[in-house]
């Protein structure tokens, strides 16, 4: 679980419980409400147009659903490889 002051990924999990996921949201919410405000006081010069900005973001997008895609295969093929089985690969996209 991330810690919300540190930034760091501690051992620990979070206890699924109601109050403990809603203090953990709250404190989150708080450190990106900061991150947001400080990206609108930075100097207008430091920031990139907002075209390239958004194709930034397209671009993380992309990579987060590649990753995803690959992280879903993998777990599909995972029980086959043991057990001797070849699954036919994804075409290249």
């Amino acid at each position: 679980m991330l810690d919300a002051e540190s930034g760091q990924l501690g051992r620990e999990r979070l206890p699924a419980t109601r109050e403990a996921l809603d203090g953990w949201a709250t404190r989150w919410a708080g450190k990106l409400e900061a991150v947001a405000f400080a990206k609108e006081m930075l100097p207008e010069a430091w920031l990139p147009p907002a075209e390239i900005q958004y194709l930034r973001e397209r671009t993380r997008l992309r990579h987060a659903l590649a990753q995803d895609r690959n992280r879903w295969a993998q777990r599909l093929h995972a029980p086959a490889h043991p057990r001797g089985l070849a699954l036919r690969p994804r075409p290249a996209v």
